[in-house]
């Protein structure tokens, strides 16, 4: 190694590396990101960083190190996110409007953090986004503008624009469909159509059926009362339909009552704050545990599983 070499090493150890920590601690909670996808987050930035530097001479001169980490870090995150995440960024993209173009509101960004108030508020001072009540009018994602108002006024502060995000994600039941999601759709599809006069299909659904049976407990419940087909309807019905499992059988694997799931069964697929409920875990525990269990699935159906 090189004076040159080292010198850029030291600088990343010594002074680019604290804030990309800081940056990834921030974004990890809001995010959901998995401890690989932090690692790979890490990594990635170094990178941008090396190759930024080893091109000093050739652009523009960096002003402030710690101000241009920073940004290439968020910036980092904010492109696996607009990949991981499409709906969620939709979502941003239209709360962003709103907030911009409504007078109701006021948006700011020091190129860090963006935080988002009512007209008036101090932005550069920012509440957690706790809601003493949630009400209809939050609910409604059909009048955007109305319930960000009804939502930010019962907040009383500025709030940043990612925990609003992720605020209004639940409040609307904004849902991702996965890569995992869409396999899993595809095999349910599959079954629908062909149940009746292929075996080798029905033989799928009930080798899958037996994967999500042997899928730990919690995982089991995360994954099947949220379970989707290709039109965002309960896909778990299927297993009924095509005689791989009973009603019974399905309640017994989400840990619930036959009569429980009865009274249930025309909410499903239910959202994560409800499913957060029955297990007694946050919301995010429940993305989390859905993501673990569609990864199994995943590694099983690579190996032929189903």
């Amino acid at each position: 190694m090189n004076d040159r070499q080292e010198r850029i090493a030291r600088l990343l150890a010594e002074s680019a590396d604290p804030v990309i920590e800081q940056v990834l601690r921030r974004t990890q909670v809001r995010s959901g990101f998995q401890p690989e996808d932090v690692d790979d987050l890490r990594s990635l930035i170094r990178v941008k960083l090396l190759e930024r530097l080893d091109a000093a001479g050739e652009q523009a001169p960096i002003h402030s190190f710690r101000d241009f980490v920073a940004v290439t870090a968020y910036n980092a995150v904010d492109d696996l996110l607009r990949k991981r995440y499409p709906e969620r960024t939709r979502l941003k993209q239209r709360l962003r409007h709103v907030l911009a173009t409504d007078p109701r509101f006021a948006i700011a960004s020091d190129g860090r953090r963006t935080a988002a108030g009512l007209a008036g508020a101090n932005l550069a001072v920012t509440a957690q986004p706790a809601l003493p009540r949630v009400t209809n009018g939050m609910r409604d994602a059909t009048r955007p503008a109305e319930a960000l108002h009804e939502v930010l006024a019962a907040i009383g502060n500025a709030v940043e624009l990612d925990a609003l995000v992720t605020l209004m994600t639940e409040l609307w039941d904004v849902q991702e469909v996965s890569r995992g999601d869409a396999e899993l759709a595809e095999t349910l599809q599959s079954g629908e159509r062909d149940a009746s006069d292929r075996a080798e299909t029905r033989q799928s659904l009930a080798l899958l059926w037996q994967e999500i049976l042997a899928l730990p407990a919690e995982q089991r419940v995360a994954l099947l009362l949220n379970l989707r087909d290709g039109q965002g309807e309960s896909a778990i019905s299927l297993f009924v339909f095509t005689g791989i499992a009973d009603v019974e059988e399905l309640a017994a694997a989400v840990g619930l009552t036959h009569a429980r799931l009865d009274a249930i069964w025309s909410e499903l697929p239910l959202d994560d704050v409800r499913i957060a409920r029955l297990l007694g875990m946050t919301r995010q525990q429940v993305i989390n545990l859905r993501k673990s269990a569609r990864m199994r699935l995943a590694r099983r159906k690579q190996r032929g599983g189903f």
